[in-house]
């Protein structure tokens, strides 16, 4: 939720008006998806550009050495705020969970673009 509320206050105080092609790679899949569905008015489509799925519960796993460095400096970040977290790969089941508990994806263009 941080980053789909992030994502929406920085277009809006940028001045972009709806209604948005979101474009998702890797995580921001997820993010995207999420955004569909708590403001379909808000987005005319979206791109899944090697994304993330509701199924990827173990993407911490796969990362390389010095990007799990990264993300447990983060999450010592974290633990520091309540406001503003930054380990978004530790966030990854909650973000699913989200992704549930909202409405029906909206009746929205969709291109999925995947490598092999």
């Amino acid at each position: 939720m941080n980053i789909v509320n992030t994502l929406r206050e920085a277009l809006t105080s940028v001045g972009f008006e709806p209604p948005f092609l979101l474009v998702g790679h890797s995580l921001g899949g997820l993010y995207a998806n999420l955004y569909a569905r708590l403001y379909p008015n808000e987005v005319a489509g979206l791109v899944f550009l090697e994304s993330s799925t509701t199924k990827d519960t173990s993407l911490n796993d796969y990362q390389a050495k010095a990007v799990k460095t990264i993300n447990k400096m983060f999450k010592v970040f974290d633990s520091l705020s309540s406001h503003k977290q930054f380990s978004e790969v530790n966030f990854v089941e909650k973000t699913i969970n989200q992704i549930h508990l909202t409405d029906t994806f909206p009746e929205i263009p969709v291109l999925v673009i995947t490598g092999g």
